[in-house]
């Protein structure tokens, strides 16, 4: 039993919070602030509602534990003064198994950044030899082709990654364009990659128009790929889901009405207004060439 103040029913711990080091290997590097000062807020005010995770040290290291996870706690508590933390103290069997259950629940609490999730993915499937889709459905809840896009960012160059993760939306790279970079402009192409991605973000290529420009790219630099063969029940699982998923987004928008609208471009340069009218013209071209194709089946 740890040298702790067990409470209640044995659920958490009470220890010192000068007694936890932070865990070196957190896969969480970024910090929003702004959240992180709300959480110290409600801590003050309601106290610290969820317990830390910790393991033990063995004497001699200055400290008594280590966080597993709760470092947003651990920092938030220290800045309001919060000497005596609730942990959870568990027991693990080794520094991957410490790394996995830090993931798990840096995940599933406040989720890391993109690329910060992308490392931690790759650390996982080089510690247990994992398949993409087992590490999706047993760490992050999700399918295995979105590990394999998430795992295909780390071929990009650095600069590009460090857009990914970009706070300023402005000079943010979208998830999606990100990884259609990494698909089709090989890692030994890091300067093309980046030159592509700095186009994107700047607004020299349009977001509509940025995948076709990706390819011509990808052409010009001769890069063969082999494109995975899809069943046509795959295809259709996923244009079924099309026309759910725009109008839901759509019609958010829509319900606003004139007024609603008015006050969403009221502020913007009258180019961002155009700028969208246009990628909008360009979708509704796309779904009546879709339709088309559509009605001329047999």
């Amino acid at each position: 039993m740890p040298e702790s103040a067990l409470v209640g029913n044995n659920d958490y711990a009470l220890v010192n919070r000068d007694d936890v080091r932070p865990y070196i290997d957190q896969p969480r590097k970024k910090f929003d602030h702004k959240k992180l000062n709300a959480l110290a807020r409600s801590i003050a005010e309601k106290g610290q509602l969820v317990p830390v995770i910790i393991k033990e040290l063995t004497p001699g290291n200055g400290f008594k534990y280590e966080l597993i996870a709760g470092e947003r706690r651990h920092r938030a508590c220290g800045m309001v003064g919060v000497n005596l933390m609730k942990a959870v103290i568990v027991v693990v069997q080794d520094a991957k198994e410490q790394h996995l259950l830090s993931v798990m629940e840096n995940f599933n609490r406040v989720e890391c950044s993109i690329m910060e999730t992308a490392r931690s993915a790759r650390r996982i499937k080089d510690d247990y030899e994992w398949s993409d889709e087992k590490i999706g459905e047993e760490v992050y809840g999700k399918s295995g082709a979105w590990v394999s896009m998430l795992l295909s960012l780390l071929k990009l160059h650095p600069q590009v990654q460090a857009m990914i993760d970009e706070d300023d939306r402005k000079k943010k790279l979208p998830f999606t364009l990100a990884v259609e970079i990494a698909k089709k402009i090989p890692e030994q192409q890091q300067e093309e990659q980046l030159k592509i991605a700095k186009k994107i973000v700047s607004g020299e290529i349009k977001s509509f128009t940025a995948k076709a420009y990706i390819a011509k790219r990808s052409a010009e630099l001769g890069v063969v790929h082999k494109e995975k063969q899809r069943r046509p029940d795959d295809d259709y699982q996923v244009l079924s889901g099309i026309p759910q998923r725009a109008t839901s987004g759509l019609s958010f928008f829509t319900k606003k009405g004139q007024p609603g609208i008015s006050r969403i471009f009221k502020t913007r340069n009258h180019v961002d207004r155009e700028n969208f009218v246009g990628e909008l013209n360009e979708l509704i071209a796309e779904a009546n060439r879709l339709k088309y194709l559509i009605s001329m089946v047999d």
